[in-house]
């Protein structure tokens, strides 16, 4: 860890994050720091940021310059507190549960991008359901019919998950998961069934040997993006 001594005036700059943090003044009772930060980046007091209400999303740089800034008041509050400045001490420590409040509520926490096959003959409903999950950062395959999805299954790399549509001319749902469940080279794949039909119309059943999982339509996409993310990312949570 590096610890910094710092007197006043004197600063502490992040060159590659375009941040620049002087103490001040330094007495007993409080510290005041003066911070240089781009335009885009807000600095807030405590009583002024609970009454501010931001609806941008932060970019990456800003996750980067708000770890930075976090790491920075920590390592002052720890030289504060190691030459008895008590007082000044306890109002670093605020802040710094404040900027990990901030990071834990505002930045979203990236995950590795998961790849779904979407099998389904309408093609209006698996264009806007392709166009949902890119959006939520995903990558997408389509297949027309269960024939086509086994294909692109056989080349070997397997997505994260395949979303099924029960009803499809030829080789509709219940044709393909037999498939699937019957080949060993599948056997890692989650399989989520969709239907405007009830699950004991389609004549498939949910567990080992069937669907993963059950989405009746019309789909609510952020329960089913959530569904999926549990069920690949987390699978022993469920």
């Amino acid at each position: 860890m590096l610890v910094l001594s710092r007197r006043n005036s004197q600063s502490v700059v992040f060159p590659q994050l375009d941040i620049e943090i002087e103490v001040v003044r330094i007495s007993t009772k409080n510290v005041r720091l003066g911070i240089k930060a781009p335009p885009n980046i807000s600095v807030l007091r405590e009583e002024v940021f609970d009454h501010c209400v931001e609806t941008a999303v932060p970019e990456a740089d800003t996750a980067k310059r708000l770890l930075a800034l976090t790491d920075y008041v920590e390592r002052t509050r720890g030289w504060l507190a190691s030459v008895g400045a008590t007082d000044a001490d306890a109002t670093l420590q605020r802040i710094v549960a404040d900027l990990q409040r901030i990071r834990s509520e505002r930045l979203p926490v990236a995950r590795p991008q998961l790849k779904a096959l979407i099998v389904d003959d309408n093609d209006n409903e698996t264009r806007l359901l392709a166009s949902y999950l890119r959006m939520k950062q995903f990558e997408v395959a389509i297949a027309q019919d269960g024939k086509a999805a086994l294909e692109q299954l056989e080349e070997g790399d397997l997505p994260d998950c395949v979303l099924l549509d029960m009803q499809m001319p030829r080789y509709d749902g219940r044709w393909t998961i037999q498939q699937i469940r019957e080949s060993s080279q599948f056997a890692p794949l989650r399989v989520f069934g969709m239907s405007g039909l009830e699950l004991d119309e389609c004549g498939v059943s949910v567990g080992p040997a069937g669907l993963d999982r059950w989405f009746q339509k019309p789909l609510d996409p952020p329960g089913l993006v959530d569904a999926i993310e549990k069920e690949t990312l987390h699978p022993s949570l469920n």
